[in-house]
C-alpha cells in the first residue's frame, strides 16, 4: 500500500498514523534519534562562541515603523514614508493604526532575544532551542527531519543545521515578537487564510484562499515575510492542539490572474525544507483545470514524502472523506460558520510583553528546563533508557507556555478565543 493510500485509509477509519512519532518508535528508530541528538550536541560544542549574524533586513521589506517609537520619531518616519504607507502593497497594521489616530504601542520596541543573545546575532544552540519551542516535545522536531529523510541521520542532521541557521539569520524570533503589527494589512483584511474546525483525526484545519492572492497586487518581499509568518503561526496552532495540521488550499475560482509559479514553488520549498512535519495532509481543493497544470509542474520539485501528503479534492463529497460537514467552513459550502472579519491587535492582549520583570522569571525557568532536558538527553544517548526524560520534556513544555506571552505577540485566532 502506498503512503498516500495509507493516509487516506487512516481518515476513513479515523485512526491516526503514529509510526515514527514520539512514543511510537521501533528500537532501530530510537537509535537513529539518539544518533541525531548526539550529532547536534557535538555541533553545539564546535559552534560554541561562533555567533550566526542576523541579516540587517531579513525579508528585504525595509525599515518599518513601531508604535513604541517616540512621537517625534514616528512623525519623522511617516513624513518621510508617506508614499509607501499610502500604497496597499506595503501598508502594515501599525501604519493603519497610526494614521487613524490609534497610536498606543501594541508591542514593545526593545526586542531582546532569549539566552542573552544580541539582537544582531544568535548562537547555534540557542537558535536550535528556539526552533524546538514550536513543539510539545523536542524529539518531534528531530523526528520530522528523520522521517522526510528516510531515517538517514546525516541527511537529517544537515537539514536541521540548515534550518537552524536560516531561522537565526532571518530572526524568526523577532518576526513573531512583532507579529501582525508589521504584517501587510490588505492580506489580513482579505482573510487569505483562516482556521476552521478540525479534521476526522482531530487536526486543526487551516484554509488558504488562493483566489484572494493576485501577484500583480503584491510586493514579493512583503509576501515572503507574510508566508514565513503563516508557517510559524501554523506551528503554534499545531503545538496548542498537540497534533499536526490539515491545510486546505482552496483553489475555487483560481484563474490566470492568480498564477505565480515562483511564489508556489518558494512556499512549498519552505514547507519541505524548514517545516517538514508541519501538516498531516495538504488538500488541493480544485475545480480548475488551470491549476491542475500548475500542479504538474510544481509537484516535480517536491520530495516524495511531501508529495505523499498531498491529496486533491474536487467537490464537497470528496472533502468529506477528511472532514465532517460540521467542520467544513461555510466559505467552502460546509456548516461551520467562520468569522472572516479582521480584528486589530491591542496592547492589552500583549501586556506581558511589556512586563520585563515577569519575563526575567519566566525566561530563567525556561533556560533551567532546557538545561535539564539537554542533560537528560545526553545521558539517554550515552546510557540508554532514562525514565524521567518524558517528565523533563513536560517540564520544558510547561516552561515554554509560561514564557510564550512574554516573547511573542498574539495573533487573530487567539484574539478570537479559538486556540
Amino acid at each position: 500500500m502506498s503512503a498516500k493510500n495509507s493516509l487516506v485509509d487512516s481518515y476513513k477509519t479515523r485512526t491516526p498514523i503514529v509510526d515514527g512519532r514520539v512514543g511510537h518508535l521501533t528500537q532501530e528508530q530510537e537509535q537513529k534519534l539518539k544518533q541525531l541528538w548526539s550529532k547536534l550536541f557535538a555541533h553545539f560544542e564546535t559552534t560554541s562562541g561562533k555567533a550566526i549574524p542576523v541579516l540587517d533586513d531579513p525579508f528585504g521589506v525595509g525599515k518599518q515603523a513601531c508604535l513604541d517609537d517616540t512621537p517625534e520619531e514616528l512623525t519623522a518616519w511617516y513624513a518621510a514614508n508617506t508614499r509607501r504607507v499610502e500604497d496597499a502593497r506595503y501598508r502594515t497594521v501599525s501604519d493603519d493604526l497610526y494614521l487613524s489616530g490609534k497610536r498606543e504601542a501594541i508591542v514593545p520596541k526593545g526586542f531582546k532575544p532569549l539566552f542573552g543573545d544580541k539582537p544582531s546575532e544568535r548562537s547555534f544552540r540557542n537558535a536550535f532551542w528556539q526552533a524546538a519551542m514550536t513543539h510539545r516535545h523536542p524529539d518531534s522536531l528531530l523526528l520530522g527531519y528523520l522521517v522526510v529523510n528516510d531515517w538517514d541521520v546525516q541527511k537529517a542532521f544537515d537539514a536541521v543545521a540548515a534550518t537552524v541557521k536560516w531561522r537565526a539569520t532571518h530572526a524568526i524570533d523577532r518576526l513573531m515578537w512583532e507579529g501582525e503589527s508589521t504584517q501587510n494589512l490588505r492580506f489580513l483584511e482579505r482573510a487569505l487564510d483562516y482556521t476552521a474546525g478540525k479534521d476526522k483525526l482531530g487536526c486543526p484545519v487551516i484554509v488558504v484562499r488562493s483566489r484572494k492572492y493576485t501577484p500583480k497586487e503584491i510586493c514579493n518581499e512583503v509576501w515572503e515575510k507574510r508566508s514565513i509568518f503563516l508557517l510559524e503561526r501554523t506551528t503554534l496552532i499545531a503545538r496548542a492542539s498537540g497534533k499536526k495540521t490539515l491545510i486546505i488550499n482552496d483553489l475555487t475560482g483560481f484563474g490566470m490572474s492568480n498564477i505565480d509559479y515562483n511564489a508556489s514553488k518558494d512556499s512549498l520549498d519552505k514547507h519541505s525544507t524548514h517545516y517538514p512535519d508541519l501538516y498531516q495532509l495538504l488538500i488541493l481543493h480544485v475545480n480548475s483545470r488551470l491549476f491542475s497544470g500548475v500542479w504538474k509542474v510544481v509537484s516535480k520539485l517536491l520530495d516524495p514524502v511531501t508529495t505523499s501528503r498531498v491529496q486533491m479534492t474536487r467537490n464537497l463529497d470528496e472533502l468529506r472523506v477528511f472532514i465532517d460537514d460540521d467542520h467544513i467552513s461555510s466559505d467552502m459550502g460546509g456548516r461551520n460558520e467562520v468569522d472572516l472579519v479582521y480584528k486589530y491587535p491591542t496592547r492589552e492582549e500583549n501586556a506581558k510583553m511589556f512586563d520585563t520583570q515577569g519575563r526575567v522569571a519566566a525566561e530563567k525557568a525556561f533556560v533551567d528546563a532546557v538545561d535539564a532536558f539537554e542533560a537528560g538527553t545526553r545521558a539517554w544517548c550515552s546510557n540508554g533508557d532514562i525514565p524521567a526524560r518524558d517528565k523533563l520534556a513536560a517540564r520544558l513544555y510547561s516552561a515554554v507556555i509560561e514564557l510564550d506571552p512574554y516573547i511573542r505577540s498574539r495573533f487573530l485566532l487567539e484574539r478570537q478565543g479559538k486556540m
